[in-house]
């Protein structure tokens, strides 16, 4: 996909995934807007785009997507496999449910990403998770801004990013003016069963976030930081 403009799209039901886009296989979006579409109904996935296959994203913007429903994930972008995503804007997107997550972007695929903002995206709903990001597999974060992320609810912790069980590593970014409800306003980190994490920074801000918690919080179980 190159120089394309997705928009206005809605998708419902149990299970639905890809509002905007999409894809079963690798993809590769370029220059391209992706705004303004919706997934709704139970683990729905992906309001802006489906990658099941993995993705690269460059010059691009998603912004104003939306999934909803109980365990819905990635507002923005859903992701089964490797992603990569550079000089791109990930902004206003939103999950809506109880354990919903990730309302800009969440999956289990690796993630890097570089010279990029993921901002003003929110998750809402008992349990939620992740406002900026969820992130549950080894992921890389490089130049890029992390900011007016948000979470609400009962136990809906990591305003800017939620770490579940792996390793991040955050270079050269700004994670600031994030909020939560519950736990760390800007990263919270936590081991899953079987599984710590690890959370490298270096060079980086992170300061000005909101929550109980504050800027960062790691709990339940081993890890590293």
């Amino acid at each position: 996909w190159v120089g394309t403009t997705i928009t206005g799209s809605s998708v419902s039901g149990g299970y639905i995934s890809g509002g905007g886009l999409f894809s079963s296989g690798s993809v590769t979006v370029v220059g391209s807007t992706v705004s303004n579409n919706t997934t709704d109904g139970e683990f729905s996935r992906g309001g802006g785009i489906f990658a099941g296959g993995g993705l690269v994203m460059e010059d691009s913007i998603v912004s104003g997507n939306s999934t909803a429903g109980g365990n819905a994930g990635g507002g923005g972008i859903w992701f089964g496999d490797d992603v990569q995503i550079r000089n791109s804007v990930i902004s206003g997107n939103s999950t809506t449910g109880d354990f919903a997550n990730g309302g800009g972007l969440s999956g289990t695929g690796t993630l890097v990403i570089g010279d990029s903002s993921v901002v003003g995206n929110s998750t809402s709903g008992a349990g939620a998770q992740g406002g900026g990001m969820q992130l549950s597999s080894t992921s890389q974060i490089v130049n890029s801004t992390i900011s007016g992320n948000s979470t609400a609810a009962v136990d809906a912790p990591g305003g800017g990013i939620y770490v579940l069980g792996t390793n991040l590593a955050v270079a050269n970014s700004t994670v600031t003016g994030n909020t939560s409800q519950a736990g760390a306003g800007g990263i919270e980190a936590r081991a899953q069963e079987g599984l710590t994490y690890s959370i490298l920074v270096d060079s980086t801000i992170i300061a000005g976030n909101t929550g109980p918690d504050g800027d960062f919080r790691a709990v339940s179980g081993s890890g590293n930081i």
